[in-house]
């Protein structure tokens, strides 16, 4: 299956629409379609940049078992 079917297929669930405007949703089907297939296609690209930001501005994620006390 190629990226243009995956993003067939998922747009409509990711890009949830709004029920009451069906017609406006179907009108912008296509451009939902458009913003899937190319975070599909680039998904090394956009990950790639958000894990060289992470070790930039590394978040330490606390053990929520811990106390607050603890963290200090």
């Amino acid at each position: 299956m190629d990226a243009r079917n995956l993003a067939t297929i998922f747009a409509p669930c990711i890009l949830r629409a709004d029920h009451d405007k069906l017609q406006a949703t179907l009108a912008e089907n296509e451009q939902q379609i458009c913003i899937i297939e190319t975070i599909i296609l680039e998904v090394e690209t956009i990950f790639t940049v958000f894990m060289q930001t992470m070790r930039k501005f590394p978040i330490r994620f606390s053990d929520p078992k811990r106390s607050a006390m603890q963290d200090l």
